[in-house]
């Protein structure tokens, strides 16, 4: 595989920039909230939004989250875990 974002594989090699500086985490986005979500809401795209560092849930697994039931109300921009 090349180092191109493979999004049907939801697979992305660590860049050579990313490997030199140790910061993987801060390079990379996860999924945040974009406003709080009440227990028993569907996550829509509108629900949702990637952020740096990575912290939770990878921005890989974006369409993954899309159309799962919530079962916890969740704050506003605190990571998915």
């Amino acid at each position: 595989m090349s180092q191109a974002l493979i999004i049907s594989f939801h697979y992305k090699r660590l860049t050579k920039s990313e490997s030199d500086s140790g910061h993987v985490q801060s390079f990379r986005r996860a999924i945040y909230p974009a406003k709080d979500i009440l227990a028993g809401t569907v996550i829509s795209e509108k629900d949702l939004i990637t952020l740096r560092p990575c912290t939770g849930i990878g921005a890989e697994h974006y369409y993954d989250i899309l159309n799962k039931k919530i079962t916890v109300d969740i704050k506003k921009l605190i990571p998915f875990n």
